[in-house]
C-alpha cells in the first residue's frame, strides 16, 4: 500500500491503515508543531472516587483514573452488563498471565553483577532493609525477627573478628562457627547486641554448651541451676 506522508507529502509503502507519516522524525515535527510543548495530556473525573486525573492524548477517553476504580465499575456485572463480555485475550497474554516468575537472562545476570561489584549499601540503608523485610509480618516470631536483623548479625560478626574466628572451646579454626550469648538471649535484652556478652564456638561445642545449660520439658526449655 503507497501512501503519502502527512508532514513531508513524500511517498512511502506501508502495511497498515493507520500509518500516517513517513518516519519518527516526520511525526516528531509535525506533534510538536500541532501539539502545545509540555501539554501531552487531558484532565478527566473518575466516575467512580470523582477526583480529577490527567489522562495521554493516545488515550484522551480513559475513564476511571486506576484499576482499582475500573474493577469496582466492574464487580458485580454479569453477562452483557459486563465490559469484557464477548471478548478473549490474545495467546500472547494468555501465555504472560501463565508464566508467574520472570527470570532475567544470564547475559543480563552478569551485566548487573559487575555494576553491583565493589558498591556497598550504607549502614542506615541497611538498617533501614532489615526493619522492612518483617514489618507487618505475623507468621514471624519475634526470635526470628531479632535473629534475623541487621543489629544481630552484625553483634555476631564483631565477635567472629574479635575472637580470630576461633571458636574459644576446642580452638578449631573456621568452618561453621556459631556466637554463643554468655547471659541468656531472652532474659538479658540489654546484652543482646554486647560484644562482650558473644562468644565463639563451633557447632558441636556450642551444642555440648546449651544441653547442658537447659533440660526438655512440657512447657519449653529452662535452666539447670548450677550446683555449688
Amino acid at each position: 500500500m503507497v501512501k503519502v506522508c502527512k508532514w513531508c507529502f513524500r511517498e512511502f509503502s506501508t502495511d497498515t491503515k493507520q500509518r500516517k507519516f513517513c518516519d519518527q522524525a516526520c511525526y516528531g515535527k509535525w506533534r510538536s508543531k500541532n501539539i502545545r510543548p509540555g501539554i501531552s495530556y487531558v484532565k478527566n473525573t473518575c466516575p467512580i472516587c470523582l477526583e480529577i486525573f490527567k489522562a495521554p492524548l493516545s488515550n484522551k477517553t480513559k475513564k476511571y483514573c486506576s484499576t482499582k476504580c475500573y474493577l469496582v465499575f466492574c464487580k458485580g456485572k454479569k453477562g452483557i452488563k459486563n465490559p469484557f463480555f464477548g471478548k478473549r485475550h490474545s495467546q500472547k497474554t494468555i501465555e504472560k498471565l501463565k508464566s508467574k516468575t520472570f527470570k532475567h537472562t544470564k547475559k543480563s545476570r552478569m551485566k548487573m553483577s559487575v555494576a553491583r561489584k565493589g558498591k556497598k549499601f550504607t549502614l542506615s540503608h541497611r538498617m533501614s532493609i532489615s526493619k522492612s523485610l518483617y514489618k507487618n509480618s505475623p507468621y514471624k516470631t519475634w526470635k526470628e525477627k531479632v535473629r534475623k536483623s541487621f543489629e544481630y548479625k552484625n553483634w555476631r560478626k564483631l565477635v567472629f573478628e574479635r575472637d580470630n574466628f576461633t571458636c574459644q572451646k576446642c580452638g578449631k579454626i573456621g568452618g561453621y562457627l556459631e556466637a554463643h550469648h554468655l547471659n541468656s538471649f531472652k532474659d538479658h535484652k540489654e546484652l543482646r547486641f554486647e560484644v562482650e556478652n558473644g562468644k565463639t564456638l563451633c557447632k558441636k561445642c556450642h551444642k555440648n554448651i546449651t544441653s547442658q545449660q537447659m533440660i526438655g520439658n512440657k512447657n519449653g526449655l529452662r535452666k539447670i541451676k548450677k550446683s555449688s
